[in-house]
């Protein structure tokens, strides 16, 4: 820039200027001459500045297109500020030559001269300003000479600049020159002579000060002479409107404290009949308005909206055409403001008035002219269209502005328009304005680019909004939640308490609708996600509260809170830990609704992070389909399918690529299991779907066997009934189906766990296994098993434990029926029973006398449970009483083991002689010499002793005769053989069990034993 200027020159200058008919390429092209030098000034070496200001005022203020001699005057300004303090004396000389000889020059060329002379007033030392002294009489002849209304203005206001400057140095000068022109102002006949002679009357106030105003009083005079009385001159009210705008440029911020008192003459006159007057009031009402500072328009605006509210069009008019030249003079002072400004236009909108109408269209034009946002400014006639009619245009205008892409922010002028229309839209009738209103107000708030803009429309949006998230169509409150959620993010954290407490307000409600709860509960999930981790974090705890109320209300309000987070906030799978459990856990409630909206929590979170969060959605929807409720079963299978397919059913790949290999086997091992449930329900669904996703049920089997085990014992070992039952049909199922491919993998695991078992629980899980696997087997897979089985099952015989006990019993009972072979069970009691028998009794110590009598507990339990398989029969068999002889005697464990089985002959005993040769054996053992002397011992004798009590103690009553007889020859025979201890003992057990009367013999009965 700094060559270019020192390479230009005048002469360069003038030669593109000779030409007076340029095209407008050209005078593009000559237009950029001064425009360079507008911005280089301080570049422009000295010798060269004189010249430039002489062509400048000479030739270039004279040019015949009016945008290069507008450019010319512009560079002559730049050039004064630039390099006035430096040239201040030499600009003097060359402004006042033009002024002194005005005749010899063109008339612009004087008035650029006397605004230049302006500019440079304020670099004058006292000696240069009291030479403008000598020039200031020819410009005021020079200002109220002029015929030529533009120019004079910036004459005017170029002179009303530099009599301050000069008022002190010729003060009763200066006061008569107010005089003269103030009389001007009141009988003037030319508005440029009055504009001139205002112009001169506000320079000399301001020279003087705010006394001389006062002393004068002036605006006494100009409301007594201007505005008084039902007919005055329009000369005289455009001279007092003309005077009020010269004032306000003049003084500035002095003049406001007078404001209030000349407004009404300029709102009455602005619907004046008069055109001179309107255009005079509505110059006026700029210039003050323009010049206010916030505190005095805060005074100002309430009268203008106030004026609108009158029964007379014209104060309604003249309110309008106020407000719209406010708009455009002061757009900043005004801003606060908008909302209330654009809120009564609208209302005005609606006037029968045709002139009011338009005005106020003209108005909200006004507002629109200075809208900075180039997207919304390229709308604007579509905009106040819908403002004036939105029936017709209200859709259009919003389906324009959604559409338009926003690479600009929104400033305030362009939230005072689009926010009425929102407000408009909201409160439609159809939803179709509803939800564009609300998509729109959080494209304004996520585009407002400083928050503070949006507080002054929250009155308005507030409301509109709130009513939206209530309705009854969910796309509404969808749209209605989300302009929330932005408008809260847009106005901060401080502005959104009182929103907050609005929503769990409402959440608390006991009288809350489905749709206004769940309108509510959305809200509150958008301003919770609209803060950032830290604000959601702490939420999470206020909403996590109420989901444990014992209040199904709250229940339901903050789990149906829960539903809209995963969709709202980008950063929920990092609280998918936390959340997650919470929501599971709601499948198992009381209430329909609460279950209900759980179920749906957890859906939309697997839709959401299925496949970003695929294991930590799994674990714990797994324990979940183990659940004591069998609705919570039901929804965890229905939300485990649902995550497999999102997980694009990742769970029958060989190689899986969302889960590890664990999960996956867990997930089949679950679902086959499900198919097992007692409740219907669950089965069904769990069937359906373990169908839909596995076509090679073997394979799987076999290859998730091992946790499908391990999760079957962990149900089994479990208090709840329905899981046990579960578990146990599940095993019963893999051995029915699938036979030898599946059961003895299954019991190799099972007796690995055996091994490992440390509880009761784990202990009568595998007893009750080996029991069910041992009814499901088919008859030719238990031949090949029942080994195993019996070897499983047969430590527990002498288990301390009750149904451990009695569940190992059953497998034999299972085993004894399915075989239907006698030898065969004669067989098992002989090596399972009777060897266990005897070898107990050989060993002496404490824990083997326990375990005899729980092993004699479990062979009775057999004969009583298994009455038809006649264990006592084989029993004796194997004992061989049938065929007693003493050359070989019975032996201890024998006569222990006939004992358990005493009960079960008895009621026999003398009716059928196969029974009642256990009776023989017993007496002949008792009352013979044995044959073998060496087997004889006092705990034999004592064994077979209480079996022959047992049996004689078990007879039925209606046996007593026989028994009494026999019980006499037993005496007789302990008298002969001299074992007196054996009636004792045995009368001592009989008189204590048997369920006889003996009373008749009870004297004989003592008299033998005394």
């Amino acid at each position: 820039e700094i060559v270019v200027v020192k390479q230009l020159n005048l002469e360069a200058l003038k030669n593109t200027g000779d030409d007076n008919n340029f095209e407008g390429g050209k005078r593009f092209n000559r237009i950029a001459l001064p425009q360079i030098i507008s911005k280089t000034c301080k570049f422009i070496p000295t010798s060269s500045v004189e010249k430039l200001l002489d062509f400048f005022i000479t030739t270039g203020s004279v040019d015949s297109d009016p945008k290069i001699s507008q450019a010319c005057l512009e560079a002559a300004d730049a050039l004064v500020r630039s390099r006035g303090n430096d040239f201040s004396g030499k600009m003097l000389t060359i402004l006042e030559g033009f002024i002194e000889n005005a005749e010899d020059y063109k008339e612009e060329s004087v008035h650029h001269a006397i605004v230049l002379v302006g500019t440079l007033s304020s670099f004058l030392d006292k000696g240069c300003q009291k030479k403008l002294v000598h020039t200031f009489e020819k410009m005021l002849t020079l200002l109220l000479r002029s015929k030529d209304k533009g120019a004079s203005e910036l004459v005017n206001k170029s002179i009303c600049k530099c009599i301050p400057l000069l008022a002190h140095y010729f003060d009763e000068k200066a006061k008569h020159t107010f005089n003269d022109m103030f009389n001007i102002l009141r009988k003037g006949k030319h508005e440029h002579e009055l504009r001139g002679a205002a112009y001169a009357c506000s320079g000399i106030i301001k020279g003087f000060g705010m006394r001389f105003f006062n002393e004068r009083d002036v605006l006494g005079i100009v409301q007594r002479e201007c505005f008084t009385g039902k007919k005055t001159d329009p000369l005289r009210n455009q001279a007092g409107l003309i005077l009020y705008e010269t004032l306000s440029y003049s003084m500035g911020k002095s003049f406001e404290p007078f404001v209030k008192t000349i407004l009404e003459n300029i709102l009455n006159s602005i619907s004046d009949a008069k055109e001179a007057v309107r255009s005079c009031a509505n110059a006026a009402n700029g210039q003050i308005v323009a010049n206010l500072s916030n505190y005095a328009i805060k005074q100002v605006v309430p009268m203008f909206l106030e004026g609108l509210t009158v029964d007379h069009w014209r104060g309604k008019f003249a309110s309008v055409e106020a407000i719209g030249n406010m708009a455009y003079c002061a757009p900043k002072q005004i801003l606060g403001f908008l909302p209330d400004i654009v809120k009564a236009l609208r209302e005005v909108l609606n006037d029968t008035h045709e002139r009011v109408h338009e005005a106020a269209l003209k108005a909200i034009s006004s507002i629109g002219s200075v809208i900075k946002c180039p997207e919304v400014a390229e709308l604007l006639d579509i905009i106040i269209k819908a403002l004036g009619n939105s029936n017709l245009y209200l859709n259009e205008c919003l389906d324009m502005l959604l559409q338009t892409s926003f690479v600009h922010a929104i400033d305030a002028p362009s939230l005072s328009l689009l926010v009425p229309l929102v407000d408009i839209g909201l409160m439609m009738h159809d939803n179709s304005s509803k939800q564009k209103a609300s998509q729109l107000v959080g494209n304004i708030c996520s585009l407002t680019q400083d928050p503070e803009d949006l507080l002054p429309y929250m009155k308005i949006l507030i409301p509109a909004i709130k009513n939206s998230l209530f309705d009854s169509i969910p796309e509404i409150r969808a749209s209605a939640a989300k302009a929330l959620g932005k408008l809260s993010k847009g106005l901060g954290l401080a502005n959104s308490i009182e929103l907050l407490d609005w929503l769990n307000n409402n959440l608390h409600r006991t009288d809350l609708a489905a749709s206004e709860r769940s309108g509510a509960a959305q809200g509150l999930s958008e301003i919770v996600s609209a803060h950032g981790d830290n604000f959601f974090s702490n939420q999470c705890k206020t909403i996590i509260g109420p989901t444990q109320s014992k209040e199904v209300h709250l229940r339901e309000s903050y789990r149906t809170v829960m539903a809209y987070l995963p969709t709202s906030f980008g950063n929920f799978v990092n609280y998918l830990v936390v959340l997650l459990p919470i929501m599971i856990e709601g499948l198992g409630d009381v209430s329909d609704e609460v279950r209900k909206i759980s179920l749906r929590n957890v859906k939309i979170c697997i839709s959401q992070y299925g496949k970003k969060a695929s294991e930590m959605l799994c674990k714990p929807i797994l324990v979940m389909m183990f659940d004591k409720d069998h609705r919570v079963r039901v929804s965890s299978s229905i939300l485990m399918y649902q995550l497999v397919k999102e997980m694009e059913n990742d769970v029958i790949k060989s190689q899986p690529k969302y889960i590890n290999m664990s999960m996956k086997h867990q997930i089949l091992s679950s679902m086959f299991i499900l198919k097992f449930d007692p409740v219907e329900k669950v089965h069904l669904q769990a069937s359906q779907i373990w169908k839909s996703l596995v076509d090679a049920p073997v394979h799987i089997l076999r290859m998730i066997i091992r946790t499908l085990i391990e999760i079957v014992f962990k149900n089994i070992q479990s208090s709840h009934n329905e899981l046990q039952v579960m578990g146990l049909a599940c095993m019963r199922g893999l051995v029915e189906k699938f036979g030898e491919r599946i059961v003895n993998e299954s019991l190799d695991i099972f007796e690995s766990y055996l091994e490992k078992a440390t509880d009761l629980h784990q202990t009568t899980g595998i007893t009750k296994v080996i029991q069910n696997m041992t009814a499901a087997a088919s008859y030719r897979l238990l031949i090949q098993i029942k080994h195993r089985l019996i070897n499983i099952a047969m430590p527990f015989l002498v288990y301390d434990n009750q149904e451990i006990r009695e569940l190992s019993c059953r497998v034999f009972i299972t085993i004894f029926k399915r075989m239907g072979d006698s030898q065969v069970t004669q067989n098992i009691l002989g090596n399972c029973f009777l060897e266990k028998l005897n070898t107990l009794i050989h060993s002496k110590d404490k824990e083997s006398q326990k375990q005899i009598t729980n092993l004699i507990a479990g062979v009775k339990f057999i004969t009583e449970t298994a009455f038809e398989l006649k264990i006592e029969d084989k029993i004796m068999n194997l004992c061989e009483v049938p065929s007693h002889k003493l050359t070989k005697p019975l032996t201890t464990t024998q006569a222990v083991i006939l004992r358990a089985i005493a009960p079960k002959v008895a009621p026999l005993v003398f009716n059928k002689k196969y029974y009642n040769t256990f009776y023989m054996a017993m007496t002949a053992e008792l009352t013979q010499e044995p044959k073998v002397p060496e087997i004889q011992s006092e705990e034999r004798t004592q064994a077979i002793l209480m079996c022959f009590a047992e049996l004689m103690a078990n007879v039925p009553t209606n046996e007593y005769v026989m028994t009494n007889e026999e019980i006499i020859c037993f005496h007789d025979a302990c008298i002969k053989r001299n074992t007196y201890g054996l009636y004792i003992d045995l009368i001592k057990y009989y008189c204590e069990n048997t369920p006889s009367n003996y009373e008749k013999h009870a004297k004989f009965y003592a008299m033998n034993v005394l």
